[in-house]
């Protein structure tokens, strides 16, 4: 089937949007060469919208340029730290915007670079210092909770189920317990500070267990 000269003419414009694309991503690479940051990542598809994620090990900007929506700039914004499941931590109160920047994309890689020093690193550096700050005491707490959790799921005769997220409850039926249905249920907080202990158990026993839990204590 013959091509019409719309299809021809469609199809021309789309290899000239993508060849256009492509010189941005070029520009892109040139800018974190220049400083000899890392390119992490770039769009796959560079017709409409073009993207650069890039690093120098402690900070990653994700630059991004469009041909229609903000065209002839290029959008610069940080990157903030993931936990293993892939949260983003950022850092900001609510109505308060990250900081981000607009650049000409007529600006040479060292006027771009001046530009971000200027205009962005600082207030991102601040924002990655308290989200850096915040990953690293959940990453803790997480820690913290996991090594509970694993006593408790040892005491219980349970196997482990490692969570990042909410916290796992282990319980034990008690075969040789006068009640039928006796079992002991225990749970960590978020932050394995302290754990919640139920037990349904016969009254002479749950009694023993409180006088037990009473003398811990003194």
């Amino acid at each position: 089937m013959n091509q019409t000269e719309y299809e021809i003419k469609r199809n021309e414009e789309r290899n000239q949007e993508i060849k256009a694309g492509e010189i941005v991503i070029d520009q892109l690479r040139e800018i974190a060469k220049f400083k000899n940051w890392e390119v992490v990542k770039v769009s796959d598809e560079p017709r409409w919208t073009q993207y650069a994620e890039i690093t120098n090990g402690k900070e990653t900007l994700f630059l991004t340029a469009n041909q229609y929506g903000n065209k002839g700039k290029i959008a610069i914004s940080g990157v903030y730290p993931k936990d293993k499941d892939g949260n983003h931590y950022r850092n900001y109160n609510y109505g308060e915007t990250l900081p981000s920047i607009n650049v000409s994309l007529t600006k040479t890689p060292e006027q771009f670079w001046k530009d971000v020093e200027r205009r962005l690193m600082t207030g991102y550096k601040a924002h990655l210092e308290i989200a850096n700050k915040r990953l690293q005491d959940t990453t803790n707490k997480h820690e913290k909770r996991n090594a509970i959790e694993k006593r408790i799921a040892l005491a219980l005769g349970e196997n482990y189920k490692e969570s990042s997220g909410d916290p796992c409850q282990y319980s034990c039926y008690l075969e040789k317990e006068p009640y039928q249905y006796a079992r002991i249920d225990a749970k960590s907080d978020y932050s394995g500070e302290s754990v919640k202990v139920e037990a349904d158990l016969c009254p002479e026993n749950a009694l023993k267990v409180i006088e037990l839990i009473k003398a811990l204590s003194k």
